[in-house]
């Protein structure tokens, strides 16, 4: 299956080997990739430390949960895919627009993924917000940024090669991103750069310049950062001075700070979510003590119904 590669890291100079004995090569695009690559995640210890993916810390963790309303939802799409198509045919949710940018990739198979998981988006919206964003069109921003109008909650989508990681939010902006395990080819210094800006969106360190799973969990930092703002990955990266010459050459240390003053500027906390092997996950919200509970999607119409009946 051909992969489709967006202009983000194109820009960077990334490249991922795929296919029967790795001899294709083949573009990354580390936001939104189509062909499952593996490689081992880093182990625990030097210098990596994942983020629980609950809230166990007692009381007021679980009630500023309850009070945002923030959930991820983890979703096997080719698994979920005859249940939601029933339930569409049923009682359709999708708008027209849904429909028609599912439409768009050329390969059949994620044409219906994409179809699949905006379906999986509704319904964890109409579980937030009621049955009247049933259809409801997604306004959008200067950075193509979905939402729905005033007050509706805000959300944020993710989905490579047969999985999606949805984000809902009340009332605060999210951005999410979720990435497969692959090896990545990208200049020593770019990955540097990448791991310096992930260092200040969050405290916990990922690893060497050299790990692809640190580069991984790094990047899924900056996509779920600059989801949650609303605004694309290279205007993130031009604030930072880092599409320019002369930013080639900051310090590790500025590039740290950088991205801190960013992020206390935009109101989000980040916080890495705990995936299985194999996947790397981000979320950036207001208020994240801990990142929410991920939660994974069912694959059956009566457990599906249950979830939109247990209203947040």
């Amino acid at each position: 299956m051909p992969v489709q590669c967006s202009n983000s890291l194109k820009r960077l100079g990334a490249t991922g080997a795929m296919g029967a004995g790795g001899q294709a090569v083949v573009e990354v695009l580390l936001s939104d990739i189509r062909a499952p690559l593996h490689a081992p995640r880093p182990t625990r210890g030097a210098g990596y430390h994942a983020m629980p993916g609950r809230c166990e810390n007692g009381t007021e963790d679980r009630k500023v949960e309850r009070k945002r309303m923030t959930e991820l939802w983890l979703v096997d799409l080719e698994a979920v895919a005859p249940a939601l198509e029933a339930l569409e045919r049923d009682l359709p949710r999708l708008s027209g627009d849904d429909r028609a940018r599912a439409q768009r990739p050329h390969d059949a198979r994620e044409r219906r993924h994409r179809l699949v998981a905006y379906m999986g988006l509704r319904i964890v919206l109409e579980r937030v917000a009621g049955p009247q964003v049933r259809g409801q069109s997604f306004l959008r921003g200067p950075a193509n940024k979905p939402r729905l109008g005033t007050g509706g909650p805000a959300f944020s989508l993710s989905h490579t090669d047969g999985l999606a990681l949805i984000g809902v939010a009340r009332t605060d902006a999210i951005g999410v991103d979720l990435e497969r395990a692959r090896p990545i080819k990208m200049a020593h210094r770019r990955r540097e750069e990448i791991l310096a800006v992930a260092a200040g969106l969050a405290a916990e360190p990922l690893g060497d310049a050299s790990s692809d799973a640190a580069l991984l969990a790094a990047w899924c930092r900056l996509e779920a950062f600059a989801k949650a703002r609303g605004e694309g990955l290279s205007h993130v990266l031009a604030e930072l001075g880092l599409r320019e010459a002369g930013g080639r050459h900051l310090a590790h240390g500025q590039i740290a700070t950088a991205a801190r003053h960013l992020l206390r500027h935009a109101g989000l906390k980040i916080a890495d979510v705990e995936m299985p092997d194999g996947l790397y996950g981000a979320v950036a919200a207001a208020g994240l003590a801990q990142p929410p509970r991920l939660r994974h999607f069912p694959a059956d119409i009566v457990a599906i119904r249950r979830i939109l009946a247990a209203r947040g």
